[in-house]
């Protein structure tokens, strides 16, 4: 119960802090907007350009704006955690947050908690609003579970791979810039997970690139419930799914603890000036 406390006081914190600079609240939405608006964009175009994707997809710019819409969400998640440690450690916080048996996790758990309700909403607020522009079905209550149930589950697996992230900030001393787990695996999920084109246009032998990614599997079913692509399986996706959230998740505590016990020794929670 404690615990939990210390999570939501970061997270009303991260809301408090947001409140301050409402400049900030704003400029996050119209960039999630803008980004969005710059694929579909590119999708029309490729669209009326293109005879064989007009060929080989029902809707291709429907189908570019879900990747879009679940890989923009989850490469924000995957990099919150790491920018919550740099901030705190620049603004010399990241010390008396360490004094605390549960302070450094209820940062990254509540900053990353967060992240997806806020960055969540603006997504639900970005699909409602353009989902009959780009042309998506209406979908059964049954189809909503099932995303949502799954969603969830690849969540998990996205903040094992966030705590991964945040970890090199210790273990690698990355303390500024950009660190190499968020940008190699933002970099392989756009280029073959399927985000923007399917992963059949690929050589059988660079297929398993993007597999090896959950984002990949939530992709399918995304689209497969909105008639995007072909019917999955969704029990065993979602077995592929939770597999994923399980392994990353005890990867990432493990990386995480062992990073916190890292800069402990090598006096890595202040700035040196």
């Amino acid at each position: 119960m404690k615990n939990f406390k210390i999570v939501l006081l970061f997270m009303k914190l991260r809301l408090r802090s947001m409140l301050l600079y409402p400049t900030g609240l704003v400029l996050d939405i119209v960039r999630e907007y803008v980004n969005i608006g710059i694929w579909l964009f590119v999708a029309l175009f490729i669209k009326s350009v293109s005879l064989s994707v007009q060929q080989t997809f029902t809707n291709y710019v429907g189908y570019v704006f879900i990747g879009v819409l679940i890989f923009q969400n989850a490469d924000k998640l995957i990099k919150q955690p790491f920018l919550s440690l740099s901030k705190a450690f620049w603004e010399k916080r990241l010390e008396i947050y360490d004094t605390s048996p549960f302070g450094m996790w209820g940062l990254v758990i509540g900053e990353f908690l967060f992240t997806f309700i806020f960055n969540g909403l603006i997504q639900l607020s970005i699909l409602l609003l353009l989902a009959n522009f780009v042309k998506l079905p209406f979908i059964s209550l049954r189809a909503v579970l099932i995303f949502t149930v799954d969603y969830l589950v690849f969540i998990i697996g996205i903040f094992g791979l966030s705590l991964i992230s945040a970890s090199t900030f210790f273990t690698l001393e990355v303390k500024q810039g950009r660190e190499p787990v968020s940008w190699t695996v933002g970099t392989l999920v756009r280029l073959f997970s399927g985000v923007y084109y399917p992963i059949t246009l690929f050589p059988i032998y660079l297929r398993w690139i993007g597999k090896v990614f959950p984002h990949y599997y939530i992709l399918r079913i995304a689209r497969s419930l909105l008639g995007l692509s072909t019917t999955v399986n969704y029990g065993s996706t979602f077995i592929i799914l939770l597999t994923f959230a399980v392994v990353l998740l005890i990867l990432g505590i493990y990386a995480f603890k062992k990073s916190i016990l890292i800069a402990e020794k090598r006096s890595g929670m202040s700035v040196l000036v």
